[in-house]
């Protein structure tokens, strides 16, 4: 879902995949600065795999987070 979304930079929806990731910030500045000028969505287009497995790790330790506070 990652790399769709960072494709959609280069049809004039630039940030998407910020937003996805939690990075609201970034994600308005892609928006607004359309993807840093196609610069920064190309680097995330290269580095999207990094990215969702960042992400992925994120997600993982808040669930084990939860899941020992409900024992």
């Amino acid at each position: 879902i990652i790399l769709i979304t960072c494709l959609l930079g280069f049809v004039g929806v630039a940030g998407v995949h910020r937003f996805l990731l939690n990075h609201i910030g970034m994600g308005i500045l892609y928006l607004f600065t359309a993807g840093l000028c196609f610069i920064g969505t190309i680097v995330d287009l290269l580095n999207y795999k990094e990215l969702a497995l960042e992400y992925n790790s994120q997600q993982i330790s808040e669930i084990l987070v939860m899941l020992n506070m409900a024992r």
